[in-house]
């Protein structure tokens, strides 16, 4: 619609324009608006209707048993995933088919298709019309029925919340609210259900586990209560009895080992020193008797003597030798001594091995008798733990079964109803509003459209702007349109003589402006002429002489259009005779030529002459004529036939000094304009102006031009008529 400024332009609309053209079509988008919603609201009264009711679910997921080990029964999760999977749980099948079980909509005709009319008459022609039909058919009507439920179901998240919304559509709104709450009933108790029957196997998986729990128990205590008969807790071990016994005996075997071990060393001390002799070792051992330490003075004491008596006799001297027998004798004696003593020795020894063994038994015997007590405590103390562990389990397991049996006893849902669905007042479907948008907003876009193409199919000119630009001629003025009521005997041409200062009068003022402007002087000829006949030439024509010779000019008019004068007629003169008279030479000027009975005006009117009008306007008495105008009168106007009609006008051409083209407003278009000014010729340099002529002063002002706005209210004054 961007070249509906105008009929003819190619210029955009201004967004003024554009709502002054849909204030000119008002009328025709009011009517297909108005359109729009009748067919609406036919719509709306022949479509059938659907209710939605809408109930809202809570996911609310409680506080869980807390059970080691154990699965939370029936408990929902808070995260995303889990509301998303509950959407689907109200939205499935098993759901749909309980509910409609339920409310029994198998029964009814909410679900339940029209039946086929030719198996309901084989039906009833077999005699067994109560049958439901075999199985299979049967199970094909539930799933037709649970997909017809599901249908029209709907069930939505309300956004990142933890609602959920179930919609159920239906004919009726009173059952639409009915199955949706069961709907959102029979969830929670789905939940319930899954809840008791979780519970039901927890509880029995408890009992089975007690029960061996308790088994366990009794086993263990058994087995305390026999080791107990055979370990009696009073048989106490000397390690228990007597703890500084067992360190006594220890320090005496240690005592006994190490005076063993030195007596050992000193035997074999003393022994070697009995073997070899040396008494200085025997003595040295610190076991010599006092008659060995006798014995060893009274030998020391011989062997000093011998040397004496070797340093005084010889070896064989008597009483060396008495001497030495003496000292023989000494040394058996002290060999017999060293030998008790060495037998002594041996018999300590033996004492204190036998004493060593014997405390290496006791402080064994006494060491075995420990480690069987700690063995046997350890072992009661297993056996102890192992009674507390089995009956700490017991009594744990025991707990969680009585927790979850007063859970089951207290057990509610894991969602709640927040919103129950009431019978909706308005259907869903058809939406009123959707239907009464849509159809106003496409009749409009459809009364739209018509705009467009009758802006576009109306090539008239609508503008002096657009008048001007498109046929590149100057655009002298509008000439408004009379309106019956303001035209008394049905000429608009009186209209000028009886409001001298109207709207009318001021546009025909206009052109006489420009025609004094381009040098018209006395004697001035003026051409009317348009492309089409119906444009308003003649009565432009005859306006203009009248507002003349109003305005104290000496006007002729002259009628030359010889195929179908008028002006006669619109003054209201009685002529057989006229121009085409004159020019042949049948009758004298003074005799075709009439005065105007309504004003000043001289009029030479038209006679018909269908035959050879080319030659009689084309001869020199036409040129004499205007020749002679020219000195009698100030202004001479000639209304001639249309351009795209005869070529008479053509031929006219010559003579006028100036050219006025009269194009009837919305009504010639631009092509037929273009070709009656193409007719002009080398004329055209002499045209005063085009004229559009039966204007609507009004309707033109919605065009954003023009001044019947104006000419009624602000320019009232000047416009005195």
């Amino acid at each position: 619609m961007a070249n509906m400024a105008d009929a003819t332009g190619e210029e955009s609309l201004s967004l003024l324009d554009l709502l002054a053209l849909l204030w000119r079509r008002r009328l025709l988008l009011l009517g297909m608006a108005l359109l729009g919603l009748g067919s609406a609201v036919g719509v709306l009264a022949w479509l059938p209707k659907l209710y939605v009711a809408e109930a809202l679910i809570l996911i609310e997921p409680r506080q869980a048993v807390n059970a080691e080990g154990l699965g939370v029964p029936g408990v929902l999760d808070r995260d995303s995933v889990t509301i998303d999977s509950q959407v689907e749980v109200l939205a499935s099948r098993s759901l749909a088919a309980r509910v409609i079980a339920g409310l029994g909509l198998e029964d009814g005709p909410e679900l339940r298709p029209e039946p086929d009319p030719w198996r309901r008459l084989l039906t009833l022609l077999s005699g067994d019309g109560a049958e439901a039909g075999p199985a299979p058919e049967r199970a094909a009507d539930r799933e037709r029925m649970v997909d017809a439920f599901l249908s029209r179901l709907r069930v939505e998240r309300q956004g990142k919340t933890r609602v959920i919304a179930v919609r159920y559509a239906s004919t009726d709104p009173g059952t639409a609210a009915r199955i949706a709450n069961a709907i959102a009933e029979t969830y929670l108790v789905g939940l319930l259900e899954a809840k008791f029957e979780t519970t039901k196997r927890a509880t029995a998986w408890l009992n089975d586990r007690l029960r061996g729990l308790e088994d366990q128990l009794r086993g263990a205590e058994r087995r305390l209560a026999a080791f107990r008969e055979t370990a009696p807790a009073g048989a106490r071990t000397p390690l228990v009895a007597a703890p500084d016994r067992l360190a006594d005996l220890e320090r005496q075997r240690i005592m006994t080992t190490a005076e063993r071990r030195a007596m050992e060393a000193r035997y074999r001390q003393l022994r070697e020193a009995a073997k070899t002799g040396r008494v200085d070792a025997v003595l040295l051992t610190g076991q010599a008797t006092p008659l060995l330490r006798d014995l060893q003075k009274l030998k020391a004491e011989l062997i000093r003597r011998e040397a004496e008596l070797l340093g005084l006799y010889g070896e064989k001297h008597p009483a060396i030798v008495d001497l030495r027998r003496e000292k023989a004798g000494i040394e058996r004696q002290i060999a017999r001594e060293q030998a008790d003593i060495l037998a002594a020795f041996e018999a300590r020894m033996r004492e204190l091995r036998a004493k060593e063994g014997s405390l290496e038994s006791e402080l064994a015997r006494i060491k075995q008798a420990a480690d069987a007590y700690r063995r046997a405590e350890t072992r009661k103390r297993e056996l102890e733990r192992e009674v507390e562990l089995a009956r700490r389990l017991y009594e744990n397991f025991a707990g969680k079964l009585r927790a979850v049996s007063d859970r089951e006893e207290m057990a509610q849902p894991d969602a709640r109803i927040i919103s129950e669905a009431v019978p909706p007042r308005l259907p869903a479907s058809p939406d009123p509003r959707i239907v009464l948008s849509l159809a106003f907003g496409g009749f409009l876009g459809l009364g739209l459209t018509l705009v467009y193409f009758l802006e576009r199919l109306d090539r008239g000119f609508r503008t002096l702007s657009a008048l001007g630009r498109e046929l590149g001629v100057p655009a002298l003025t509008a000439l408004p349109r009379l309106r019956a009521r303001e035209i008394a005997d049905g000429v608009p041409a009186d209209y000028v003589l009886d409001r001298p200062h109207s709207r009318y009068a001021e546009a025909l003022r206009e052109i006489l402006a420009a025609l004094t402007l381009r040098g018209g002087g006395r004697g001035e000829t003026l051409l009317v002429t348009s492309t089409l006949p119906e444009e308003g030439k003649s009565t432009l024509a005859l306006s203009l002489a009248r507002l003349a010779a109003f305005e104290g000019m000496r006007v002729l008019l002259i009628d030359a259009d010889l195929r179908r004068p008028r002006l006669h007629e619109m003054v209201g003169l009685e002529t057989r005779a006229g121009l085409a008279d004159f020019l042949e030479g049948d009758m004298p000027l003074s005799e075709v030529l009439k005065r105007d009975p309504a004003s000043e005006v001289f009029l030479l009117p038209g006679s018909p002459r269908r035959g050879r009008p080319g030659r009689i306007l084309g001869r020199k008495g036409f040129e004499n004529l205007l020749a002679g105008a020219r000195e009698n009168y100030d202004l001479v106007i000639l209304d001639t036939a249309p351009l795209a009609v005869v070529a008479d006008t053509a031929l006219l051409l010559p003579f006028a000094d100036r050219l006025l083209f009269a194009v009837r407003w919305r009504r010639t278009s631009r092509a037929a304009a273009e070709q009656g000014l193409a007719r002009l010729g080398d004329a055209r340099e002499r045209l005063l102006g085009a004229v559009l002529t039966r204007v609507d002063l009004l309707e033109q002002a919605r065009y954003g031009e023009g001044d019947g706005l104006l000419a009624k209210r602000r320019l009232a004054d000047y416009y005195a008529d």
